[in-house]
């Protein structure tokens, strides 16, 4: 089992509301909230780019809930981001793979990104959680499993 699988990378644990282990419903290709989709691509992206070029994202109380733009330190990202790097190198791009709902809280939406890393085309999960407000509420980097478990 490799380091990253060990370390199962969680860039934030912090939810504003109940994301816990359950099920969730895929949302058809023809339902998916393109705006809410490209929002959180948007943000992962900024994030992750930050991270990467040393110029941290910080999150605004307008693009995400109170408890990540304030849980989702600079501290935060350097640390993790030097962990993902050494395992998968610099951050290139996201890939969309899926859209779902969380049978507990209908108000989440969950897209699920495979992210690519200069030494992994086929990289990690990049999961992005969005409210009903298209607010960030939960954000991930995981091992990249084919079905979705939580985080």
């Amino acid at each position: 089992m490799n380091k990253f699988s060990n370390i199962a990378l969680c860039l934030i644990l912090i939810i504003s509301t109940q994301l816990t282990y359950g099920q969730f419903t895929p949302i058809k290709s023809n339902k998916i909230d393109e705006k809410s989709k490209d929002a959180a691509a948007q943000l992962a992206e900024k994030l992750l780019n930050g991270m990467k070029e040393g110029s941290i994202y910080l999150l605004s109380n307008e693009e995400a809930t109170e408890a990540m733009a304030q849980g989702l330190t600079a501290e935060t990202q350097k640390s993790v981001y030097a962990r993902i790097k050494e395992e998968n190198g610099d951050f290139v791009s996201l890939n969309f793979i899926e859209a779902l709902k969380p049978d507990n809280d209908k108000s989440l939406t969950i897209y699920r990104f495979r992210g690519e890393f200069e030494k992994i085309k086929d990289g990690p999960e990049i999961r992005v959680v969005m409210n009903k407000d298209l607010k960030l509420a939960g954000f991930w980097i995981l091992p990249w499993r084919d079905e979705i478990q939580g985080p």
